[in-house]
């Protein structure tokens, strides 16, 4: 069983998030089943976060101040790495950042190949929802 929820924001906001965090699973492992997201809309410092609370239970943030395509990549950024801890290629051990069993915690942020990967990924979902005509 798939399942999300959105909270905080506009109920508009909440309902956008659930959508778009579907999609993007559907895009992304279109085979996935018992995962449950919650989505936090509210006044974060920065646009966006994802954590793992359990090997299949994620709580991804969403600053509720974004609009647009931004709200939609942000949504679709966060996805990307609730796939990829699922797929265990982003994982967190001891405080430390691993992608496929490489500590990454002393990275540049925007150089960590998960967040190089997500930042490439959000734009390709954003194409693939507008083909869709959404």
């Amino acid at each position: 069983m798939l399942f999300i929820d959105a909270y905080g924001g506009t109920k508009e906001q909440q309902n956008l998030a659930v959508e778009l965090a579907y999609f993007a699973l559907q895009q992304l492992n279109p085979r996935l089943q018992n995962i449950e997201v919650e989505i936090h809309l509210g006044k974060h410092t920065s646009q966006g976060g994802c954590v793992q609370l359990g090997p299949r239970e994620f709580e991804i943030e969403i600053d509720e101040d974004i609009t647009g395509d931004d709200f939609a990549t942000c949504v679709f950024h966060e996805m990307v790495h609730v796939s990829q801890y699922i797929k265990k290629h982003l994982y967190e051990k001891d405080n430390r950042s691993y992608w496929c069993g490489v500590d990454h915690t002393e990275t540049d942020y925007l150089d960590k190949p998960w967040e190089v990967q997500a930042y490439r990924v959000q734009e390709d979902l954003l194409v693939a929802l507008q083909t869709v005509g959404r």
